[in-house]
């Protein structure tokens, strides 16, 4: 037994002790909105040393008081601590309703709708994703993270208010991804519905297919330069600081692990796992945001020649014969007397990593599950004042960024908040209650709302989706 994180209280600030599996935490009272915070709860050990590469282990014990008052984040670019398995909770002032979760974002919006939040870390880059294909560096230990921290949720999270059989998740990009593998992986111990946003495992950018080979491109690129023993890279890439680490470009993406073991999550490639079913009935909301270019790129200006490279890399050809032919339809397709280059450009990389995979996956899942499947494309156009990014999220709109100056009084932001709030407090009846059209099956209807510009119905489309 020992403390974590033990520091002198703050009697001034009104606060709730919590009395958790590990020891009691303590959570401070914050005004913006009306809410209690408690702040970096580690529900793993460091994943330090000879930890790191690892799957998560079980979190520490301590005596006294844990004060959450930190907040940590994983180690990106300059900024972050390895030791980052943490638990964020935010439970209003008075708790409304049962507990529900979500990924990132501070849970502005919800908090507001009277919903527990639950947002954590998780290793990314290297250091959650690197896949060595030998038992003491499997892959995918950024997805292990997260299991965990459901465990820790299911174990812990009625003592906060919360109801550990009705939790919902959210995931945005890469944490819509991850619950679509923790789905197919059969892993749905600890949530109950999910609503997915502009992320889908059937993107080109979700997995690594030569995670191996990717893994020994980092070593090059950080001076490792033996034999291609997997062990033996392991070892030098343990001894590296985190900063060192960070050093590396190749991206680190979830992996097919081909080690099977107890702590295995995938072992098929994602689109099979899909196709296999059936899965546990989870009802399910999926919406995706259009990607925005910035079309003064040069590189946007031009048409390549050998359009090939371009070719999403999950596809699979016979021959290089056929490859070609298929990029040359397809460039025709979206460029065909077209002069304006760039907005072609962004058509076909939405279609690429964005609209086709997150319609294709709704699809597969709703023909494969009773419960209904919704989706959406957010295409809001706000006033300018609401976002100054160029990619505006649907996120940023439910969950409330501190940093957006929107007009709360915004009816079609009300609107957006209400319908997730509903879905999450009382599932597939408040959609069905607005009349909203889902995914049906075995006949799949895609219909276009007011400003939708997608065309679901052209003859591409409708070939791509059958």
């Amino acid at each position: 037994m020992h403390c974590v994180k033990c520091r002198a209280p703050q009697p001034l600030r009104p606060h709730r002790d919590v009395v958790t599996t590990q020891g009691v935490v303590r959570g401070y009272y914050s005004p913006q909105p009306s809410r209690f915070a408690f702040l970096g709860v580690p529900y793993a050990l460091p994943p330090t040393h000879q930890n790191r590469f690892k799957a998560p282990k079980p979190p520490p014990r301590w005596d006294g008081v844990f004060e959450a008052t930190h907040r940590v984040k994983c180690p990106q670019l300059d900024i972050g601590d390895e030791n980052c398995l943490v638990i964020n909770i935010f439970t209003p002032e008075r708790e409304l309703y049962s507990y529900r979760w979500g990924f990132h974002q501070p849970p502005i919006n919800l908090i507001n709708k009277g919903i527990i939040i639950v947002t954590f870390n998780y290793r990314i880059g290297v250091l959650g994703f690197l896949c060595l294909g030998i038992p003491a560096a499997p892959g995918n230990v950024g997805l292990k993270d997260q299991v965990a921290a459901l465990y820790w949720i299911q174990q812990n999270i009625k003592r906060f208010g919360g109801d550990p059989n009705d939790v919902t998740l959210y995931g945005t990009e890469a944490g819509s991804i991850s619950i679509q593998l923790l789905l197919q992986a059969r892993l749905m111990m600890g949530f109950h519905k999910v609503i997915l946003e502009s992320g889908s495992i059937l993107s080109p950018t979700a997995l690594t297919y030569n995670p191996i080979a990717d893994a020994f491109a980092i070593g090059e690129q950080l001076g490792y330069n033996d034999t291609n023993n997997s062990h033996k890279l392991l070892k030098y890439l343990r001894k590296l600081s985190v900063t060192v680490l960070l050093d590396a470009h190749k991206i680190s993406l979830p992996c097919v692990e081909s080690v099977n073991n107890a702590e295995s999550l995938i072992d098929k490639d994602p689109l099979q796992l899909l196709k296999d079913g059936p899965i546990d009935n989870i009802p399910m909301l999926v919406s995706y945001t259009r990607l925005k270019l910035r079309h003064n790129s040069e590189k946007l200006k031009t048409v390549p020649e050998d359009f090939v490279d371009l070719l999403p890399s999950n596809l699979e050809f016979t021959n290089d014969g056929i490859r070609y032919k298929i990029s040359e339809l397809i460039k025709d397709f979206y460029f065909f007397k077209d002069i304006d280059t760039s907005s072609s450009y962004e058509n076909y990389l939405n279609d690429v990593l964005m609209v086709y995979p997150t319609v294709k996956y709704a699809v597969l899942y709703a023909t494969k599950n009773y419960f209904n499947v919704y989706l959406m494309n957010f295409n809001y156009e706000a006033d300018a004042d609401v976002l100054s990014e160029q990619n505006k999220k649907l996120v940023d709109f439910i969950f409330g960024e501190n940093d957006l100056n929107y007009n709360k009084n915004n009816e079609a932001i009300q609107k957006l908040t209400n319908l997730f709030s509903n879905f999450i407090k009382l599932g597939d009846r408040e959609i069905i209650a607005l009349s909203l059209l889902p995914l049906a099956t075995p006949q799949i209807l895609i219909t276009q709302g007011p400003g939708t510009d997608d065309a679901f119905d052209t003859s591409l489309w409708i070939h791509q989706i059958q």
